[in-house]
């Protein structure tokens, strides 16, 4: 294990580990971890721990909400090193046993390949895969699997698959008293509120009113819940997990990808609507993602700018919205009833196919996520050029999730107060959830604290909506305010004396989803 203890080493050459994407910068540590195993975690836990100090746990650093950024601790571990083999599993079902430090890409690529490692003793079926399938799709390929599942990752497939949650089996866990845990789904639940862990922990559960759209706002709870479902989506304040047992399927003989235009926003809602009621159609797409017509035009002006070598597609200038339409299909014929529900459907809302963009080959799937991609990219270059002028600049994105009956209305309360506000904003991602991400642009320090101040009203009326605060990014250290929106206080001291119990002494992650003292750490009002 590598432990470096030289803040000017750290400071010059280690100093993207005390930020993330979120851009929060944290002051340089002490000392900055890199364990190999979990054995090495233990022995960081107890190391800080004995010194009476805190620890923050930091992975692929993909997170937009701070919470790998080390503000106000003077201990940082990073997990990146926590890999090796990758070894696949069957007991009925097939999975993967993953390190926490291995990354999505290459996860991903060792599944596509074929060529597997099996755990040792396994009873394997007589017919094998020829590819296995880890359906969960995260935006950013460099996120650790540790970091996924501490975080109940999702993306654009969570629509037919669900988030990180749906998949796991399993984790390896340590504690902040080093203890390191081995949690099976299914084998430790809590009885009547109580749930029983090694070292004759007890934690006091309780049913809460978790909103049923996707969600990641604080700990999932219930008088039942499963032990293992505590960690998943803790965001690393209980334990540090270093492996992963992750469920997989066959991967999926073809995919389908359409980038449909429309010139209406109501024609695109009332299509989104006939696909993802069950009783109006006869499939389920894998992914559906929104762009509004400032994104279109976003796109518009990248390609200009690209010239020639632009990967983004032409976007007729008759449209003003988009929707990306993703489905698996099995052979020609099932292909050919895609396109006959499809075309039906569009014309049921005065539109048509030829206003679409369509393909299965692998090129032009890739070309697909190049355009998806191409507008948070968009996004942050104009950031980025922007905070060169005005340092305090940054990018305003919203998290919010609400049930599919207010999909419609919440667009319209986004779009009324955003374009009375005059700010400069973005509305596209997982319409398909309910799940689309505002990103505001502000030009100086004003319009950041306008921003903010029009987010904590889209937080109100998505709860009021019966939605989610936080779908897939989580609460992190910049978005606790919404937690008070979600959930009463009685609810958040419930969460607050869990993290109690299982860290007494604030070790793991202070000041992340909520502060445990007053005076402790870092608040950042968002």
């Amino acid at each position: 294990m590598r432990k470096i203890s030289d803040k000017k080493i750290i400071n010059e050459q280690y100093k993207q580990y005390l930020t993330d994407e979120s851009r929060l910068e944290g002051k340089v540590v002490a000392n900055l971890y890199f364990p190999q195993s979990s054995e090495d975690v233990v022995s960081v836990v107890n190391e800080v721990s004995s010194s009476r100090e805190a620890l923050v746990i930091s992975s692929g650093r993909t997170g937009i909400v701070g919470g790998a950024v080390p503000c106000g601790v003077r201990n940082l571990i990073s997990l990146e090193e926590v890999v090796g083999d990758i070894f696949i599993g069957y007991d009925e079902e097939w999975f993967a046993r993953v390190p926490a430090g291995i990354s999505l890409e290459t996860f991903n690529n060792y599944l596509q390949k074929g060529k597997y490692k099996y755990l040792p003793n396994q009873s394997l079926p007589l017919s094998k895969p020829n590819k296995l399938f880890y359906p969960v799709n995260p935006t950013e390929a460099t996120a650790r699997i540790g970091g996924t599942v501490a975080t109940n990752a999702s993306g654009s497939r969570s629509f037919f698959y669900g988030a990180t949650r749906n998949w796991v089996r399993r984790i390896k866990v340590v504690l902040a008293n080093g203890t390191m845990l081995n949690l099976r789904r299914g084998e430790n639940r809590a009885k009547a509120g109580i749930l029983s862990l090694e070292d004759n922990i007890s934690i006091t559960v309780s049913d809460i009113n978790m909103p049923t759209v996707k969600n990641t706002a604080g700990y999932y709870l219930s008088s039942d819940v499963d032990a293992i479902d505590l960690f998943i989506g803790g965001e690393g304040t209980l334990g540090i997990i270093t492996e992963v047992d992750i469920r997989l399927i066959s991967r999926p003989k073809n995919m389908l990808g359409q980038i449909i235009f429309f010139k209406e926003k109501k024609q695109l809602l009332e299509f989104l609507m006939s696909i993802i009621s069950p009783s109006e159609s006869d499939f389920k797409p894998v992914a559906l993602e929104y762009f509004d017509n400032n994104s279109l035009n976003l796109l518009r002006q990248r390609r200009e700018e690209e010239g020639s070598s632009s990967l983004i597609v032409n976007i007729p200038d008759s449209v003003e919205y988009a929707l990306y339409v993703e489905n698996t299909f099995e052979d020609d014929d099932e292909l050919e009833s895609l396109f006959n529900i499809f075309d039906q459907l569009l014309k049921d809302v005065g539109s048509s196919a030829e206003d679409s963009w369509a393909g299965f080959d692998e090129k032009t799937i890739e070309q697909m996520t190049i355009f998806r991609h191409a507008v948070p990219e968009a996004i942050n270059s104009i950031i980025g050029q922007r905070k060169a002028s005005f340092p305090e600049i940054r990018k305003i994105s919203s998290d919010m999730a609400v049930p599919p009956d207010k999909i419609e209305h919440i667009l319209e309360v986004y779009d009324a107060i955003l374009a009375s506000s005059n700010l400069e904003y973005v509305i596209f991602g997982h319409i398909g959830d309910g799940h689309v991400h505002v990103n505001i642009l502000p030009q100086n320090a004003d319009e950041i604290e306008s921003g903010y101040k029009l987010f904590n009203i889209f937080a109100r009326e998505v709860v009021a909506c019966g939605g989610s605060v936080s779908a897939e990014h989580g609460i992190g250290r910049l978005k606790k305010e919404f937690l008070a929106v979600q959930y009463p206080k009685e609810t958040i001291e419930l969460m607050k004396n869990i993290k109690r119990t299982l860290d007494e002494k604030n070790l793991l992650n202070p000041g992340v989803l909520f502060d445990m003292l007053k005076n402790n750490n870092l608040s950042i009002v968002l």
